[in-house]
């Protein structure tokens, strides 16, 4: 953790490229951990700016970071932050390192802070007084100029202070995240997942995202293990664990964009922001910290990790759309029934699918056509009627809110039959669109006839479901 320190920034592992012409030079020099004291984190931003970029300017996407747990910790050189300080004067030294943060993040950028409470003692025969740490540090972040958008529970095996009397264990800590302006990239659909697909999603489709369900903001997520049960060199009294880092450059950030953490510890977020081909930046006083960095913690990361979009789950993703195409027809019958068409005068009606963009997006999931198959005994004048109720119900709810283009057509059951003689269809029969009744082509005039009696007319595609209600 950093403190003051008179050494400046010099020797190989801090030596900066000079100006560029591209937008940011790439450089290992620059680019990692450097030692020094996150007081001066204004002045070393100042620098990195302009040996990479030219001019000063704001360059930073997003801060990672954890402050000292204010006079708790010793992290072992003197005249460190928090250690040995006064509550007000610590958290007055990290209001102004918020303040250089805010000033040189771009306007898309954002900043994290993971932090816990922290006990103090006012003195013998007084108990000790819980002091919300996080919190305090939130509310010198806010008057930095960030705004708290959002506070995350990161539920761990144990943090510290590990439990004492009239405290039980603690077993979470908390993630403040703050944004410079309503520009903030915010990735969401880069941690939706399908673990709690149940057969609700099955039945109503229309209801989830096709992409998966958006995290909450309770995140277990273990620390990692040091000492001798240790898998690395990792030595440091309040290590970051990895996924905890690839969760928040996923959400916040992109490829090519600058991370800075200026309390960099153990440097485990610039050992996963450069794995996850972000310009990692950070500042750590500890030379011990900054020498296990470079050479433990950033090779044992990039060997053991590459982090980067997670493919989306295409096969889940095709499936949720497959029902949600599948399931409008049927409600679109239900809704003209319903608005007086008989159920003698519909044969069938037959569901066609552009190819799936699987890029997740909150509008327009898919373009689709519902084509009617009207009995051949409905007049030309009552089919543009049917026409006419279609297209009324499919532009207002339930129907607009499936998220699909959709253009409704009619045509007779002889001239469909017709059109599509060489086709074979998946058939889908009382509404149980989930799963696949049978699979025909050829004459369908007869084929259609022997589900008269459905209150339902046959769905008929080219999309294959058989789903069971039921996922494990």
């Amino acid at each position: 953790m950093p403190s003051r320190d008179n050494e400046n920034h010099s020797g190989e592992a801090t030596r900066l490229s000079g100006p560029s012409a591209s937008p940011i030079a790439e450089s290992h020099e620059t680019w990692t951990v450097h030692q020094g004291d996150a007081r001066n984190t204004d002045a070393f931003l100042a620098k990195i700016a302009q040996s990479t970029k030219g001019v000063s300017e704001p360059f930073l996407t997003t801060s990672i970071t954890s402050p000292p747990y204010a006079n708790v910790v010793d992290y072992g050189v003197p005249g460190q932050i928090g250690f040995s300080q006064s509550y007000d004067d610590y958290l007055e030294e990290c209001h102004l390192i918020f303040a250089s943060l805010y000033k040189w993040t771009n306007d898309d950028g954002s900043m994290w802070l993971v932090a816990d409470s922290v006990t103090q003692s006012p003195g013998p025969g007084r108990p000790s007084r819980l002091r919300p740490l996080p919190f305090d540090l939130g509310r010198m972040a806010e008057s930095a100029g960030w705004t708290l958008r959002d506070v995350i529970v990161w539920r761990k095996d144990r943090t510290r202070p590990w439990s004492n009397r009239g405290r039980l264990r603690n077993g979470f800590e908390y993630v403040l995240y703050f944004v410079k302006s309503d520009k903030y990239k915010y990735r969401i659909d880069r941690l939706r997942d399908f673990s709690g697909l149940k057969s609700w999603w099955v039945r109503y489709p229309e209801r989830h995202n096709p992409w998966g369900l958006a995290p909450d903001n309770v995140w277990e997520i273990p620390i990692p293990l040091q000492g001798s049960w240790a898998t690395t060199q990792l030595r440091h009294a309040c290590p970051f664990p990895s996924a905890l880092v690839e969760r928040i450059l996923l959400l916040s950030t992109d490829e090519g964009d600058v991370v800075f953490d200026p309390f960099a510890g153990s440097g485990m977020v610039a050992a996963v922001s450069e794995a996850s081909k972000r310009l990692a930046l950070g500042i750590e006083l500890n030379p011990t910290f900054v020498k296990a960095y470079q050479q433990h913690i950033r090779p044992e990361t990039l060997i053991d990790r590459e982090v980067g979009t997670p493919e989306i789950a295409t096969i889940t993703t095709e499936l949720l759309l497959s029902l949600r195409v599948l399931k409008f027809p049927r409600e679109l019958l239900r809704q003209i029934l319903r608005g007086g068409i008989r159920r003698n005068e519909i044969a069938g009606v037959v569901v066609s699918a552009a190819p799936f963009d699987l890029t997740p997006r909150s509008s327009s999931y898919a373009s689709i056509s519902c084509e009617l198959w009207l009995a051949d005994s409905v007049s030309e004048v009552r089919g543009e009627e049917i026409l006419r109720l279609a297209e009324l119900v499919s532009a207002v709810p339930p129907l607009s809110k499936f998220t699909l283009d959709c253009i409704v057509k009619v045509t007779s059951l002889a001239d469909g039959s017709a059109r599509h003689a060489d086709e074979v269809f998946s058939v889908y029969r009382k509404g149980r669109t989930w799963s696949e009744f049978d699979r025909h082509g050829g004459e369908w005039v007869p084929y259609l006839e022997k589900f008269s009696a459905d209150s339902l007319p046959p769905i008929l595609s080219a999309l294959t479901v058989q789903q069971a209600l039921e996922i494990e």
